[in-house]
């Protein structure tokens, strides 16, 4: 049986379509195969509010930061796709129960000068601080664009990246570390929550570093892409079909091909099989080794080690299609203001971010007084709305409920999309009668739409013991599986999830270089 393609891609997320299009443009023949109708997986820009047209969220993603440190936009020549990028300038917003507000720009130093208003210890500190981690962040960035190096040679690296603090920030909490260096809340609670935005708590080892990596957003800055996340994913696409590449949505794969070790297709629901020489998967590892690949083509020790891999449910997502923007006490105006553009970010301070965690674990629920990431995308993109209104996102944390016990996972879901527009009420009262129609979606409602696992885009949760070359597993952290020609790529490897394509890009170079070796 001859093969039709030399490369099939499982799923057409951002990282899949990235690393197709480095396949397709090497000169290999690919299809990519998409379960939904739309290409884009956690990266879409959809219509997701009942009764609300013409309101389009994202129903992941918002904020582009670290795809712009990569060079796929340049290379797979995605501006001349469509693909068009807004700076978000000052990009993130805080306001405080106190009444006052702090902004932080992409310019550290016009950041610093801010942050002087409320503290002239913690700008001076700040400064100092995100400086010292861009630096590092560029020592550091070459072990991210390529399979990991051993846990064993990354401490000499990151001593290279400083003068050891960073080796020790590894294993500090963000706790620690804010505690260390700042003496107020209004910088301890931002840099507390872009530590912590993959589920964990404030006083997990490893969040630290977390939060000294975003520094790097002063470097990059934030952008989103005009016309909402899902204009990255169609950039992507065009680009992978231009080299030649083939994209079939509605396409569900049921299961990978395997003969005496090595893939040789796939066969969709329906029955239908395509024959490819390699297959690359973008779903998650435990999706593709488990469910994917049939039992007995894996040994049982390894089965039980993808069994064990973690993945943790942790935030509630809501959508809203309001009348008016919020209109800050710290900030007042309901017209577009800087702030509205911004992301704005609810967390006070690192000890609201802990009780949060703590209150959510111990009751199986939404925290009550979550912590959140609030964009107005419609304010800096008016093609996302219908005039004169705007879009509302939110997403909470902690919502850690997997198994309802007293409520339904439904009523607990509501009950939780109050609490967050409750949270954000707090800051600005005009919310709540400003809602025309809204939308939640909880981690099982992800899970379902999206196949992400336990609805984290994350894959697997990126604690110290899943991170570098542990991820997914130990081993196995090269992109390559026990099957032959059988690749993982996407959030659940190497170096991180989020929209930066450098799981793509990377799982692409080992596949064109085991092509290129006939291996």
């Amino acid at each position: 049986m001859s093969a039709q393609f030399d490369a099939i891609v499982i799923g057409a997320g951002h990282n899949g379509l990235a690393c197709a299009g480095y396949l397709a443009k090497s000169g290999m023949k690919v299809l990519v195969l998409e379960r939904r109708n739309i290409v884009g997986g956690a990266c879409t820009t959809e219509e997701l509010i009942k009764d609300a047209p013409g309101f389009k969220s994202n129903i992941c993603a918002t904020d582009h930061i670290f795809i712009h440190l990569n060079p796929v936009i340049q290379d797979l020549q995605l501006k001349s796709f469509g693909l068009d990028y807004i700076d978000i300038d000052p990009m993130f917003f805080i306001p405080f129960p106190d009444g006052k507000h702090l902004f932080l720009y992409r310019d550290v130093d016009k950041t610093a000068k801010e942050i002087e208003k409320l503290s002239p210890k913690d700008a001076k500190t700040y400064s100092k601080f995100a400086k010292d981690w861009i630096a590092a962040a560029e020592t550091l960035a070459p072990a991210f664009f390529a399979p990991p190096i051993p846990v064993e040679n990354l401490t000499e690296l990151l001593y290279k990246a400083g003068d050891g603090e960073f080796a020790r920030n590894l294993m500090t909490s963000v706790k620690q570390m804010v505690d260390e260096n700042f003496e107020t809340d209004y910088v301890k609670g931002p840099v507390s929550w872009l530590g912590c935005q993959t589920g964990f708590s404030p006083t997990d080892p490893g969040t630290g570093f977390i939060a000294g990596l975003f520094m790097a957003i002063h470097q990059v800055g934030l952008k989103r892409p005009r016309g909402g996340s899902g204009m990255l994913p169609i950039a992507l696409a065009r680009a992978v079909e231009h080299f030649g590449g083939v994209i079939r949505t509605d396409a569900q794969v049921k299961r990978i091909l395997v003969r005496n070790g090595q893939t040789y297709g796939v066969e969709l629901v329906g029955g239908e099989q395509i024959i490819a020489k390699t297959v690359v998967s973008n779903a998650d590892p435990k999706t593709t080794l488990l469910k994917l690949v049939e039992p007995q083509h894996l040994d049982d020790e390894f089965r039980r080690k993808v069994e064990r891999i973690k993945v943790t449910a942790y935030k509630l997502k809501v959508d809203c299609a309001v009348k008016n923007l919020p209109d800050y006490i710290s900030y007042p105006g309901k017209n577009i203001q800087p702030n509205h553009k911004a992301s704005q970010l609810i967390c006070p301070s690192a000890d609201y971010l802990e009780e949060a965690y703590h209150d959510a674990a111990l009751n199986e629920h939404l925290s009550s007084k979550p912590a959140m990431w609030v964009a107005t995308q419609s304010a800096a993109d008016p093609s996302l709305a219908p005039p004169d209104n705007h879009t509302l996102y939110m997403w909470a944390a902690y919502f850690t409920v997997e198994q309802p016990k007293k409520k339904s996972l439904q009523e607990l879901k509501e009950e939780a999309a109050g609490r967050a527009l409750d949270t954000l009420a707090e800051y600005a009262p005009n919310i709540s009668d400003s809602i025309i129609a809204m939308e939640t979606k909880s981690h099982a409602d992800l899970e379902q739409m999206l196949a992400l696992p336990k609805g984290n885009s994350m894959h697997v949760d990126p604690s110290l013991n899943q991170m570098f070359s542990l991820r997914p597993l130990p081993g196995w952290a090269n992109y390559r599986t026990p099957i032959k020609k059988l690749y993982l790529t996407g959030a659940g490897t190497h170096p991180f999830g989020g929209v930066n394509a450098i799981p793509g890009y990377n799982t692409a170079h080992v596949v064109i270089r085991d092509w290129s070796r006939g291996s």
